[in-house]
């Protein structure tokens, strides 16, 4: 199969066990407070969380229901942004060697 076409099988070693094809991530200004909401009024549960050595949540991933939600802290590298997401494919290397016309937008800028 290869490329960026997606199999049904669920054997698809390209994307984490238990994500979508899709998954939302957000990048927010207080990282840590926007956790606390998702969990408090959204019922969101928490099952991944890498912090740097300044406190900052780097990466969080909080579950509802099937779905995976990625969040993280805003930085230099990395502005807030309300929403993007990850799609996972096969091959990423037969994927980014194709073509786009009109490039794809580089940030959320």
């Amino acid at each position: 199969m290869g490329g960026c076409s997606m199999s049904s099988t669920e054997d698809q070693k390209y994307k984490p066990q238990g994500f979508h094809t899709i998954t939302a991530n957000i990048v927010v200004a207080d990282a840590e407070r926007a956790v606390e909401f998702l969990k408090r009024a959204l019922g969101f549960t928490e099952s991944y969380r890498l912090t740097l050595s300044s406190g900052k949540i780097a990466h969080c991933e909080l579950k509802l229901g099937d779905s995976v939600l990625n969040l993280g802290e805003a930085m230099d590298s990395f502005p807030a942004c309300p929403l993007t997401a990850q799609i996972y494919v096969e091959d990423s290397d037969a994927c980014s060697s194709k073509p786009w016309k009109p490039a794809p937008p580089r940030s959320c800028q």
